[in-house]
């Protein structure tokens, strides 16, 4: 009887030896295989890097190549395609053919408060000229705004995606006796608001519907 638990004891010892091993060689091969998929996830990773996507990236309205960037690109462009870098995972190309209108208008962009020349009826050409509204998503408009900015009557000139309309209105400032005369005028096209925009003058038709009279009564 001692003979056989002995031999049971070092059949039970031998399987468990057995079944250690097994598991050291079982957890060998899997992390075998997991710094295998590491291995295989950088490489990927940097052969992404190595071959990023290239695109062309330009805009026809820029004069940093004039005439280059047109719809359709001829062989004889100096244009050349540029890494995506910039954009994180970028994997596509694209090419956007119509009217951006907020990098067509140009408007005069400032503040009497600012600029000694951006007042209402003296701004100053020479040294104010219009800018771009592409900052202005969408602007399609030109707007001269005369109102109270500050301690009194201020002019604004801005780029805007609505028109304000063009009307004058007098407001009274609580505490103040004075009454102030605000107006906005909105216009469609570069460098429409220097001044107020203009509006059809009466003489012209008294003096039309004078001629028209002399001529009815008078020349029979």
């Amino acid at each position: 009887m001692g003979a056989i638990g002995g031999i049971k004891n070092l059949t039970l010892f031998a399987a468990f030896l057995l079944f250690v091993e097994c598991g050291k060689r079982h957890t060998t091969l899997a992390d075998k295989n997991m710094n295998q998929r590491g291995i295989n996830g950088i490489a990927n990773f940097s052969f992404r890097l190595v071959h990023s996507l290239k695109c062309y990236q330009c805009i026809s309205t820029n004069n940093t190549d004039p005439f280059q960037c047109n719809e359709f690109l001829s062989s004889d462009v100096n244009i050349t395609p540029q890494p995506c870098d910039a954009v994180f995972g970028a994997q596509y190309c694209v090419k956007h053919t119509g009217r951006f209108e907020a990098t067509c208008l140009d408007c005069y962009q400032c503040t009497s408060e600012e600029e000694l020349g951006c007042g209402d009826s003296n701004l100053v050409l020479s040294t104010l000229q219009p800018a771009n509204c592409s900052h202005v998503y969408d602007a399609r408009y030109c707007i001269k705004s005369i109102e109270l900015y500050g301690g009194g009557i201020g002019t604004k000139r801005f780029c805007s995606a609505r028109d304000l309309g063009n009307y004058c209105d007098y407001v009274n400032r609580q505490g103040d006796k004075l009454t102030y005369r605000t107006c906005i005028f909105s216009c469609a096209g570069d460098g429409c608001n220097p001044a107020a925009i203009l509006k059809p003058s009466i003489a012209p038709m008294l003096l039309l519907g004078l001629f028209a009279a002399y001529k009815l009564f008078f020349t029979w």
